[in-house]
């Protein structure tokens, strides 16, 4: 994992980010991975206060605390973010010193995803290594909403590429894709021949 050292706000697209507002966990939330979700979150940034008011936003993976904290800064509607134990306490510390209507609810698990919310875009983190399959995000898939972003961030860019046919093959349609030091990110929309 590559952590970046940034003290100052910087915009990252249309999103704004303040490492001193995330405490003692900007070093470790900012890491590669945290920043390509977070380009990948960014469109979304550029749309006005009513349409971002109304999105849901699903996160899992390495970079999901930062992703979770920037859907909360945006006022989405609603969260869901999947985070070891560790990740949760510090994710509930910064957001007891924010002021947002976003509701979200931070899960252990897959399994814990209620099914009350349509997700406008569910993000899969990999930790740096390529997925075996794509097969293993259609726990997401089945919550998205008809025409929602799935992003898959944090993985080599060497495997891009290669990643992106087996997903296009699967019915998306890319919409953005991105870099950063030796990890990529791609999202886009699920066409009507979704295969996952």
């Amino acid at each position: 994992m590559v952590l970046v050292s940034i003290v100052a706000p910087f915009q990252l697209g249309h999103l704004s980010i303040d490492p001193s507002q995330l405490g003692d966990n900007a070093a470790t939330w900012m890491s590669t991975s945290g920043l390509l979700v977070a380009q990948a979150m960014a469109p979304g940034a550029a749309l006005e206060h009513q349409q971002i008011a109304k999105l849901n936003f699903l996160c899992v993976g390495n970079g999901s605390t930062l992703a979770a904290f920037l859907a909360v800064q945006m006022k989405c509607n609603h969260v869901d973010v999947i985070l070891h134990p560790d990740e949760r306490q510090q994710l509930e510390t910064v957001l007891a010193n924010m002021s947002s209507p976003t509701s979200i609810n931070i899960l252990s698990s897959l399994e814990q995803i209620d099914g009350a919310h349509k997700y406008h875009m569910a993000a899969w983190g990999c930790d740096g290594e390529k997925p075996k399959t794509l097969n293993d995000l259609a726990p997401l898939v089945k919550h998205l909403r008809h025409e929602g972003q799935l992003a898959v961030f944090g993985f080599p860019t060497r495997d891009l590429q290669e990643l992106f046919d087996e997903a296009a093959s699967k019915g998306m349609a890319l919409r953005a894709s991105g870099f950063r030091d030796d990890l990529s990110f791609f999202s886009g929309s699920l066409e009507s021949r979704n295969q996952f």
